[in-house]
């Protein structure tokens, strides 16, 4: 009879043990402090086109970064351009001990309306505003890791897109527009299966289709080039230039100009 209580109770004991082993067990909320800090990722400043300095808006959201569920949904600081260039962005925000963070910013200018941001940071792009238009650039970034005992967390911001940019040689370019007698003061460009979706949590692409660009204005400055790959870089008649999604290894596309 005494072994048969041992026995019952060790195996409840037992039981009882397994059970707290599937526990979660979550630290005390605290509020806290963090500034994130901004560096952009390939930014020409002698440049009118792709200088960076039209983006003003800043995005942000708060995932965990273990399983990507998103903690703390879009907030939206508007005139922060500031912010990303000089005093980086300090948020106060609620979280939890013992649990690794990352957040997720898209950074664009407040002048367009081509991109639609959800709550969870996916971005989906319309491509049926006017080529040429340098206020569709935009960057966004994900920052490392971070805990609440993170007081400081440096963010790289990066454009999500390829560049798209046509030019032609001065002497061709002025020799059509004398030999048709006409002069050439808009631009536009159609390319075929382009992403019009990226979750920035993850850098997926989806939603592909075609982008057709209504025409804008020419560029107003010369492009440089080196397109035969000698080291120097030529000038050309800047022609076209888009922003369009990109993956991250090289793919061909069908394209009218």
């Amino acid at each position: 009879m005494i072994k048969r209580v041992l026995r019952i109770t060790l195996l409840a004991l037992l039981l009882v043990a397994c059970e707290q082993d599937n526990l979660v067990i979550h630290e005390p909320q605290a509020e806290v402090e963090i500034t994130f800090n901004f560096d952009y990722e390939n930014v020409d400043m002698t440049r009118a086109i792709s200088d960076g300095t039209q983006v003003d808006e800043l995005m942000y959201a708060i995932f965990n970064a273990e399983n990507n569920q998103l903690v703390i949904s879009k907030s939206t600081k508007k005139n922060a351009s500031g912010a990303t260039s000089t005093s980086g962005l300090t948020t106060h925000m609620t979280l939890s001990g013992g649990v690794k963070y990352k957040a997720v910013f898209w950074m664009q200018s407040s002048l367009t309306d081509a991109y639609t941001v959800s709550e969870d940071m996916k971005v989906t792009v319309s491509y049926a505003g006017e080529c040429n238009d340098e206020t569709r650039d935009a960057f966004y970034g994900v920052s490392p890791e971070f805990t609440i005992d993170d007081s400081s967390v440096g963010v790289i911001l990066r454009r999500p897109f390829a560049q798209l940019n046509v030019g032609a040689y001065p002497f061709d370019w002025e020799y059509i527009q004398e030999f048709y007698d006409f002069d050439i003061t808009t631009s536009c460009i159609r390319i075929r299966d382009v992403a019009h979706t990226i979750d920035l949590t993850t850098g997926e692409l989806s939603n592909r289709g075609s982008a057709s660009f209504k025409p804008g204005a020419l560029p107003t400055e010369s492009l440089k080039a080196d397109v035969d790959e000698d080291g120097v870089s030529e000038d050309y008649t800047y022609v076209a230039m888009a922003y369009l999604l990109a993956d991250s290894t090289p793919t061909t596309h069908s394209a009218d100009f």
